[in-house]
């Protein structure tokens, strides 16, 4: 330190042993400035900032936990130690709090008061909060044997099918005569394209649900059976389109066309398990399967079985097979058809009036639009009774509600009517307390809000020996004025800085060589507050770097972490210093040899986190996460921290004093951004010697 001969003179004369450059007097005294607390009325009740904030930093306060109210607020709940109770707190986004102003003995109280804020302030509707179904209807539907349903039933009546028993009646009518419904598309709309069904033929006659299944699946071969003694006649064969099932009738017939009636009266057995029977052929010693109606075996399958487990498993399959023919007619499960929403005055007391929209909506989409624009006007609604009823309407959007409990009382409802506008006139002036506040309101407010009149000066006790640290700005600051603007910025300013893995052995990984088994360790250095965002390691930890060169064993590869960890950071800071033949390679490069290799690229960025970064120019957006990270290697002398300003790309401060290990300077920089946040913190002087 430069220390004149007279500053060691008096310090000697002062009996002051240490003659190093030091300050005497720790004492300062700063204009206070005003500072504020604000407050957010409900009703009786306020919201009260619980730490005081000068007026620019009020005001973005204000507005911020104004926005908030105005959405979605987000109350929370803790317990008070020094109070014994419970309070309620709401906070902006800079996390300062603004505390109710009643407490609560129990968490119960509390939540329940917490419930009730949450319903006064719900100025903007929730599609599940807000729209209701008012009528529901059964839907007629033809679904595929997995159960998805293919076309739906449009007739001009379906809006009357509210009754399930209606609803049943008319799949009856419908299922009658299915074949020449399903494609009048004044009747029957498909979700998707499709070619004409075929003849369904009942499967269960009319018991429902009902079952159909479509002969267009099965292709018909009649058989001329021809012999000396009886005349002419006619069996059948059929099979499925896909080639999997084959019958040949038993019965002979007189006619080819009674041949295919019987064809048509055999098929809805198919899909059933009572129309299978597997018999044992004795002559053969084998099992064949059947399709019987009542105790008449009809026709016989194609294939034989040694044993009846065989043929059994055998028809099961067929069943499946059979079952993609079929289709079903249902009444489906109520659905919605028509759609309300509704609109609740409430206020701290509980009082909870409700109204339904009258307009009816064909979608819910229509409804949850209409409940915004009526939520959008509520400085503007205005209530009125007409015949007994108490309606609630906005003029502006055309739009009604009618509240949602009857009576015939006259003076009743002029009670209810005095009571909803009590609660109306809370809940516009709540929007008008808290929407867009001007400046001009803002200022009015202020005189009620300040904490500290009549206090001009104030005085602390500042170390200046041994400061934290110290503002690194780009630019010199020539007037008090431009440091206390310079303060402000610095603590409204975010930072974000990475941290990374410097411990265990989740830092280091393992390749094995196919031919001698042999494993090489590499060390990594990962980010412990980013992570990937896509590919196959989503919610990892972001690896930048990987070691070019392997070690025989963990020991090695964190050793050797341990010796080149800073001295990466400090390359990686530059980008001349990545791509082909330089410090950090940005393809992947493994070195696995006993010898002590050198190499020039000592690391290399992992192929996965290119394409997490882009895949091109990665260093560009790597080189501010390394400069971002607190803890720099200085000289032998030790480490010091840092915090660097992405946006501007440049360094906001630094640590006054260098600490003997990482750590150390790692907790020192922590305690820092705790101070950070608090303009009483700050120590402002002049420097004399920087002309």
């Amino acid at each position: 330190d430069n220390v004149s001969g007279f500053e060691k003179r008096f310090k000697a004369l002062s009996g002051i042993e240490d003659w190093r450059k030091h300050y005497l007097c720790n004492f300062v005294v700063e204009e206070t400035g005003n500072v504020y607390k604000p407050e957010i009325v409900v009703q009786d009740k306020m919201f009260t900032l619980d730490s005081a904030l000068n007026k620019s930093r009020s005001l973005s306060s204000v507005k911020s936990v104004n926005n908030q109210l105005n959405s979605s607020p987000l109350f929370n709940i803790s317990f008070v130690d020094h109070d014994n109770a419970w309070q309620l707190f709401i906070k902006d986004e800079f996390n300062n709090k603004y505390v109710y102003s009643e407490t609560f003995k129990t968490k119960d109280e509390a939540a329940s008061q917490q419930d009730l804020l949450l319903s006064v302030f719900s100025h903007v509707p929730g599609k599940l909060q807000n729209v209701f179904a008012s009528r529901y209807i059964f839907r007629l539907e033809l679904s595929s044997h997995a159960g998805l349903t293919l076309a739906g039933y449009v007739g001009n009546d379906k809006s009357k099918l509210t009754d399930k028993t209606i609803a049943e009646n008319k799949c009856k009518e419908l299922a009658v005569d299915i074949n020449s419904i399903l494609n009048n598309p004044k009747l029957f709309n498909w979700k998707d394209a499709h070619s004409n069904l075929g003849n369904l033929i009942p499967v269960n006659g009319m018991i429902s649900p009902f079952v159909f299944i479509n002969e267009k699946a099965f292709e018909f071969y009649p058989v001329e059976d021809v012999n000396l003694t009886d005349d002419r006649k006619f069996k059948f064969k059929f099979r499925d389109i896909n080639k999997k099932i084959l019958f040949e009738s038993i019965i002979k017939f007189d006619t080819e066309a009674l041949a295919r009636e019987a064809f048509e009266n055999l098929l809805p057995f198919l899909a059933i398990q009572l129309g299978y029977v597997v018999k044992k052929n004795e002559s053969e010693n084998s099992f064949s399967i059947f399709i019987k109606s009542g105790d008449e075996d009809i026709a016989v399958y194609f294939e034989t079985f040694t044993t009846e487990d065989d043929a059994q498993n055998k028809t099961v399959e067929i069943i499946n097979e059979v079952s993609l023919y079929t289709y079903t007619l249902g009444v489906s499960a109520p659905v919605p058809d028509q759609w309300k929403f509704k609109f609740s005055l409430i206020n701290l007391s509980g009082k909870r009036i409700e109204f339904d929209s009258t307009g009816i909506y064909t979608d819910e989409n229509l409804a949850f639009n209409a409940a915004e624009k009526f939520y959008s006007d509520i400085p503007n609604l205005k209530l009125r009774i007409s015949k007994n009823e108490l309606f609630i309407e906005s003029e502006k959007e055309k739009i009604t509600s009618i509240w949602n409990a009857k009576t015939e009382n006259e003076q009743d409802i002029n009670e209810i009517k005095k009571e909803a506008a009590s609660v109306l006139q809370l809940h516009k002036n709540l929007l008008a307390e808290t929407k867009n506040i001007t400046e001009k309101q803002f200022n009015e407010k202020l005189i009620n809000w300040q904490t500290n009149k009549n206090e001009n000066y104030k005085f602390k006790l500042v170390d200046k020996d041994n400061l934290l640290a110290v503002h690194t700005s780009l630019t010199k600051i020539t007037s008090e004025d431009a440091a206390k603007q310079m303060r402000e910025n610095l603590i409204q300013q975010a930072y974000e800085f990475i941290d990374f893995n410097t411990g265990g052995n989740d830092i280091i990984c393992f390749y094995e060589d196919e031919k001698t088994k042999r494993r090489w360790y590499h060390y990594r250095i990962k980010c412990t507050n980013r992570f990937y965002e896509k590919g196959n390691n989503t919610g990892k930890e972001l690896t930048l770097f990987e070691s070019t060169k392997g070690y025989a064993s963990q020991e090695e590869a964190f050793s050797a972490f341990t010796e080149n960890f800073f001295i990466i950071l400090r390359y990686a800071q530059f980008s001349d210093n990545y791509g082909d033949n330089k410090f950090i390679s940005l393809k992947q490069i493994l070195i696995h040899e006993d010898a002590c290799v050198k190499s020039e690229k000592v690391v290399f960025v992992p192929k996965e986190t290119i394409d997490e970064l882009g895949g091109y120019e990665v260093q560009n957006l790597i080189i501010p996460m390394v400069k971002s990270y607190p803890v720099k290697y200085i000289t032998e002398r030790g480490y010091r921290f840092v915090l660097f300003n992405r946006q501007q790309d440049s360094y906001d401060w630094r640590s006054m004093a260098t600490y003997k290990t990482a750590i150390e300077a790692m907790q020192h920089f922590q305690y820092f951004l705790i101070l950070l946040k608090y303009a009483g913190n700050f120590y402002i002087e002049n420097d004399k010697t920087d002309c």
